[in-house]
């Protein structure tokens, strides 16, 4: 996902991005693309190299979460399970990724997105992106609705409107998934980020990518996720009066359209959706 051109008073936020590729070599998804690769190959190659190519391009159709860290590093996250995306004080973005396609691979079914006190959840329900909160008090974020995509939203956050999330429905073979992306400003990456999108140090090569290490460095355990937990009992952290006393207007992007979050159902998101 590619960012957008902003311009703001400090340096330009770095994004992090996570998503399904639609073809790391822009081989389509769709239904009957490999015939286009038999045709290529039918008449020039042996049988024998072709099977050799076709499973060289097996990886194309995973349908494992495709992420981009904040310092701009690609690779494919499998696991399922619900996990720390990016978390920076008082803000946390988790995901739950659930099994999609072949075993052991993953794609995002849910997202929650908290700041302070203040708790809103996406999540695929039967190929429907269904939008929730997960508290009472929503003061702390901003939600805007696409006017041109039904299915896309963006999360501002109270205290730095240089700082958002992007979260999308997309359709793969395998069902419905989530595209996910973060904006972050210097404000939070002052004050340190971690997670499976990266540090957000600027330096892309001390980002960990190896998936048996981030899944046990970053799995949230059920009794502490925001998906199932009860408002009153949510792992929130309270925005600071420093926090409080930052706190700007947000305007709405040019094709967004906002959103009264305080009139969303108040609804869990279970593991099995």
């Amino acid at each position: 996902m590619v960012s957008t051109n902003r311009t703001f008073n400090e340096v330009m936020p770095r994004r992090g991005s996570c998503c399904i590729p639609t073809s790391r070599f822009s081989v389509s998804h769709a239904p009957g693309a490999g015939l286009s690769w038999l045709r290529l190959f039918r008449q020039n190659t042996s049988l024998a190299l072709l099977m050799v190519l076709l499973t060289a391009l097996a990886p194309t159709f995973a349908f494992a979460a495709h992420l981009k860290t904040i310092d701009g590093k690609w690779f494919d996250f499998m696991p399922s399970g619900v996990y720390t995306l990016l978390k920076s004080g008082r803000l946390q973005v988790q995901v739950l990724q659930a099994p999609s396609g072949p075993p052991g691979v993953g794609s995002i079914k849910a997202v929650a997105i908290a700041y302070g006190k203040s708790l809103v959840r996406f999540s695929v329900q039967e190929k429907k992106l269904v939008v929730s909160r997960g508290s009472s008090d929503v003061s702390s974020l901003v939600v805007f609705k696409s006017a041109e995509n039904p299915s896309g939203w963006r999360v501002f956050l109270i205290s730095d409107p240089a700082s958002y999330v992007d979260v999308s429905l997309a359709s793969a073979p395998s069902g419905s998934f989530l595209n996910v992306a973060a904006e972050v400003s210097p404000f939070f990456r002052r004050q340190g980020i971690h997670g499976l999108l990266g540090n957000g140090n600027q330096g892309p090569t001390d980002d960990i990518v190896d998936n048996e290490l981030l899944a046990k460095k970053f799995r949230v355990l059920e009794s502490g996720n925001l998906f199932t937990c009860d408002p009153a009992n949510c792992q929130l952290v309270s925005l600071t009066a420093a926090d409080k006393s930052v706190s700007q207007p947000v305007k709405a992007p040019q094709g967004y359209v906002k959103v009264d979050i305080a009139k969303l159902p108040v609804s869990p998101v279970t593991a099995n959706r």
